[in-house]
């Protein structure tokens, strides 16, 4: 039987074997002949059991053609099936006599053992040894022997499946910090592996490789959380970072004994063909044939990868690239050898992407990965707080935004307050001239203490955003109101919800500084004293709200509006010149002009000066001057410009009649209802009339003046104007004395108190109740000749 000495060195060497490097399935090859030849036995096999498959194949059969042999065994399927099951070494004496052996076993073998390899509750495999006919049976001693070699190869098994676990486990680790990439270290392993075998690298180099492959993004470690989970492309510095990761792996690996002759395949897996690559700018040859094979290998996934910034490419686009980057970043020969093969390595990649991971690691991970995030985030928005501490609440907060949106790579992210009025966003794309469409975004809340914030953030926001927003909410509610509602803390104006002039004043002293340019406008209502001495003051109060809202609807996102003072306003564009922001506050004054902001008060106008950033000022305070001289220079032309049309005696507008009150009190909704009413009087009448406006707001005796005027001329038709304001007290009277209409758009009930002979009413469809019935029951009262209701609706 040999003595123990002759044991162990088989024993050893078999150890060696599996310590080598070698492929698992190589070193059992070597090791089982080894053990048959020790057992003087004349058959010998080794199944291995496949746990996912639930199934035990031949891995090693010596002594009987392979062809003879079961592909695959079930537990509880022959001697082999059975032992696995029972976890039960088996020996028979005489195969001839027991009915446990198959038929087919019985014409050759005379004797047999079965033992099975596991390690607690672990199987690994079937280990069987058979003698032939003619030869003397097993003994109780070599059945004793037999179980200790089983036990020692079991232990082989557990050793090699530890290691390997390791690995796996250690490369899992590296692999989860970076979103996308579940898969990676596998797939490209068992790709290089492959592909090693066909370029000709020995068993033992191809088992260390595998090992490496796994391995081979190790030095990401040393690569700050941040960074790998950056949904945006890396910028420099960051890609530098990125870049050392395969230095740093080299370090590592070199402390892995059994891995230090593969040092030099982690460190040059990034270099390319052309010598291009990194660290070391090897080309062709130069670079180690290992890490030729990991690089396009791991090419090939990152292809097919979808990320954030790079979307998944197709089957035929993955072959065009190779082929592409054949004999320019990857070995020409490994490209050949890998589109040779391209549908098998597609299936292994997409197999190993798939492959979950264990349920436990997806929760931790997930949770470990935001939590990780969440804590780079927070450091950064810290030490960035700290910084700015003598800066604006405006400068702060924007930093903030700025900073997260960075950080999570939103393109646009707003805060706003609990009435949805916006204090400070960042926006990447701003459309200078357009009116602000409604993009839709997703709205997230933040609380803190009795104060509620939401974040508008354009675009959709994953649920790993989410989380990092959930971990941070704390301290972002904190230091909100920390800025907002601290000890004199006042950002927004109380009536109008618009900036407070010291507020504008922070925000374009954080702002200056990172844009080329900005242009600062200073608004003032027209004639607003009139809306509150007719109105009262609570209902001009509306009117500057909704006025602040229909402005701000307007505005960019980038841009800020602010009270200058009582019925003057400040707004700021970011990015803009003159001519620009001409045409921005021009579309906005129009819009303005044509809304009904108050119902049953008439609509507004501004005028309106602008001063340039850095080109006429670098101070806000003197470019606040700039503006305010040039809007009452805009305020005074305006009036100028009426005067002079008013002494031409009429300001022909179209094919219609009317003299105003103000001009201003002449919206787009009106002027449509005027011009079907005084259609129907030139209709009716045969006459050719005139839509002249008077500002009555400046100059009442003047409207007055030109009044008679125009009365003495043929052509006009009707007076128009509202009750209450200068002008009609003083236009009303000659309307009567002249015998003509004079029409009050929008409080029909009070024409009836001008007795004259010919009445048109301007009325809406919600008056027809109330003023159609009194008028007809007045007619024959009043002795009205004519009587034309017009309806503003009606076409």
């Amino acid at each position: 039987m040999g003595d123990v000495q002759k044991d162990l060195f088989v024993l050893v060497e078999a150890l060696r074997s599996l310590f080598t490097g070698e492929d698992l399935e190589d070193s059992l090859a070597k090791a089982v002949p080894l053990l048959k030849d020790f057992l003087k036995a004349d058959f010998m096999s080794l199944f291995l059991w496949k746990e996912k498959e639930g199934v035990l194949v031949p891995v090693v059969v010596e002594g009987r053609p392979l062809e003879t042999i079961p592909s695959r065994i079930t537990l509880g399927e022959g001697i082999t099936g059975r032992v696995a099951e029972g976890k039960r070494a088996l020996w028979v004496e005489d195969c001839r006599k027991d009915p446990r052996v198959h038929p087919q076993c019985r014409h050759w073998a005379a004797s047999l053992m079965s033992s099975p390899l596991f390690v607690e509750d672990r199987l690994y495999g079937v280990l069987t040894v058979a003698r032939t006919k003619g030869k003397r049976e097993f003994t109780t001693e070599e059945f004793r022997i037999f179980q200790e070699l089983a036990r020692y190869l079991s232990g082989f098994l557990e050793l090699d499946r530890l290691l390997e676990d390791g690995y796996h486990a250690f490369a899992l680790a590296v692999e989860a910090r970076e979103p996308g990439f579940k898969g990676h270290s596998l797939a490209v392993a068992r790709i290089s592996m492959d592909l090693a075998r066909k370029a000709g690298m020995d068993c033992g180099e191809r088992k260390m490789l595998y090992w490496v492959a796994l391995l081979h993004d190790v030095g990401k470690v040393g690569v700050p959380d941040v960074t790998l989970v950056k949904p945006l492309p890396l910028d420099k510095r960051e890609k530098l970072v990125v870049s050392l990761h395969s230095q740093l792996g080299a370090a590592l690996i070199s402390l892995v004994e059994p891995l230090k002759g593969a040092v030099p395949w982690v460190l040059h897996h990034h270099e390319r063909w052309d010598g291009k690559g990194y660290p070391s700018g090897l080309e062709g040859e130069e670079i180690p044939l290992a890490s030729r094979i990991i690089h396009l290998a791991e090419s090939f996934h990152a292809m097919v990868l979808s990320l954030p910034y790079g979307e998944a490419l197709s089957r035929e686009r993955v072959k065009k690239e190779l082929l592409s980057g054949r004999g320019r970043q990857w070995d020409p020969h490994l490209v050949d050898l890998f589109l040779g093969d391209f549908d098998r390595y597609w299936a292994i990649l997409h197999e190993c992407m798939e492959s979950p991971y264990p349920k436990e690691l997806e929760e931790v991970h997930s949770e470990v990965t935001h939590i990780l995030f969440s804590i780079e985030i927070l450091k950064d928005l810290s030490s960035l707080i700290v910084s700015m501490s003598h800066a604006s609440v405006v400068a702060s907060i924007q930093a903030v935004l700025e900073r997260l949106a960075l950080h999570l790579g939103w393109q646009g992210v707003s805060l706003l307050d609990e009435h949805g009025r916006v204090l400070a966003t960042v926006n990447t794309g701003d459309k200078l001239l357009e009116p602000p469409s409604e993009e839709k975004g997703e709205i997230l809340e933040i609380r803190w203490g009795g104060y509620t914030y939401f974040l508008k953030v354009k675009g959709r926001v994953s649920s790993q955003e989410k989380q990092v927003l959930e971990t941070l909410e704390g301290f972002l509610a904190s230091l909100m109101g920390l800025l907002f509602h601290g000890e004199g803390k006042i950002l927004r104006d109380e009536l109008t919800g618009s900036y407070t002039l010291s507020s504008i004043k922070e925000f374009f002293s954080s702002v200056a500084p990172q844009v080329q340019r900005m242009a600062v406008v200073l608004l003032d209502l027209d004639g607003f004293k009139e809306v509150n001495d007719r109105f009262g003051h609570e209902m001009g109060n509306k009117v500057l709200q909704r006025l602040v809202s229909v402005i701000e609807e307007n505005l960019r996102d980038s841009d800020l509006m602010g009270r200058y003072g009582g019925d003057e306003f400040v707004i700021l564009l970011p990015r803009v010149d003159k001519k620009e922001a001409d045409r921005i506050i021009g579309r906005i004054r129009r819009t303005v002009e044509d809304a009904v902001l108050v119902k049953g008060v008439p609509p507004v106008t501004f005028s309106f000066g602008v001063a340039l950033f850095p080109d006429e000022g670098k101070d806000v305070c003197g470019l606040l001057k700039l503006a305010d001289r040039r809007m009452y220079r805009e305020k005074a032309l305006r009036k100028e410009k009426m005067k002079r049309e008013l002494r031409k005696g009429a300001l022909k507008l179209g094919q219609s009649c009317a003299l105003t009150g103000s001009s201003a009190f002449l919206g787009q909704e009106y002027r449509k209802g005027l011009e079907l009413g005084f259609r129907w009087g030139e209709e009716r009448y045969g006459e050719r009339v005139e839509l002249v406006t008077l500002d009555d707001r400046y100059e009442p005796d003047l409207c007055a003046l030109n009044t008679e005027k125009l009365l003495k001329e043929d052509g006009v038709f009707a007076l128009v104007g509202y009750v209450g304001t200068p002008t009609s007290a003083v236009v009303a009277p000659l309307a009567e004395r002249s015998g003509i209409p004079f029409i009050f758009p929008l409080s029909g009930a009070l024409f009836l108190r001008w007795p004259t002979k010919r009445w048109i009413f301007n009325l809406r469809p919600s008056y027809h109740q109330e003023v159609e019935a009194m008028i007809r029951g007045l007619v024959e009262e009043m002795g009205v000749e004519e009587v034309g209701i017009f309806y503003q609706d009606d076409t």
